[in-house]
């Protein structure tokens, strides 16, 4: 594929993106067809099918587009890569970019609305599964880095680094729920707080004997 050629195939995924991310916040996604977005984008229905395999893989693309503006996986890639030598500290900074502004305005946006609507469905579909897939490999790139973390001696050689992904994550995963649901049980900026009190006790949380 030439360089023009592969320009104006990545310009064309970026309108259709930018398409569906509108008719889903205008239509939701349930009501939203693939012609919708073909109509909006100005491309055929084959053009998005040359992209994406299906909707809910446009979805999980909007989704996962969103998380790399706001440098959330390109910092969790870093956190698990082989060769890291701050693990523990790339992990902190992924913790902590979920209580920046921008972050903020993405967990109540309309698109985290339908994440929100998608994964509390009943019947497991296309969406659902492409979305499951990407929590899964955040998921696995935090244990990686926790498992790195404790090979480096960032942690105890007792903690054990699944125990610790799953304590971090579903505290995270909490924190913005909380904020998404109005609860605000915690201010926002306390979040910063929690966090930190949990990475300093991470090493309490050991192998059983």
């Amino acid at each position: 594929m030439s360089k023009k050629t592969y320009e104006e195939a990545q310009k064309t995924k970026q309108s259709i993106l930018a398409a569906a991310k509108q008719v889903f916040t205008e239509k939701g996604y349930a009501k939203t067809s693939l012609s919708d977005i073909a109509r909006v984008a100005q491309v055929t229905r084959g053009a998005i099918y040359w992209h994406f395999e299906n909707k809910g893989e446009l979805l999980a693309a909007l989704v996962e587009e969103q998380f790399e503006q706001l440098n959330l996986l390109p910092t969790l890639r870093a956190a698990a890569a082989e060769n890291q030598r701050d693990p523990l500290g790339l992990i902190y900074k992924w913790a902590m970019l979920h209580f920046q502004a921008d972050t903020e305005d993405f967990i109540v946006s309309p698109l985290a609305d339908i994440f929100q609507q998608v994964m509390a469905t009943e019947a497991t579909h296309d969406a659902q599964e492409r979305l499951i897939e990407l929590i899964e490999s955040e998921r696995q790139m935090i244990k990686d880095a926790f498992k790195r973390a404790v090979a480096l001696g960032q942690l105890s050689s007792k903690v054990d680094p699944e125990l610790v992904a799953s304590y971090v994550h579903g505290t995270i995963v909490g924190l913005i729920v909380s904020l998404r649901d109005g609860l605000h049980i915690v201010p926002y900026q306390s979040s910063r707080l929690i966090v930190e009190t949990m990475f300093r006790h991470l090493n309490d949380l050991q192998l059983s004997a």
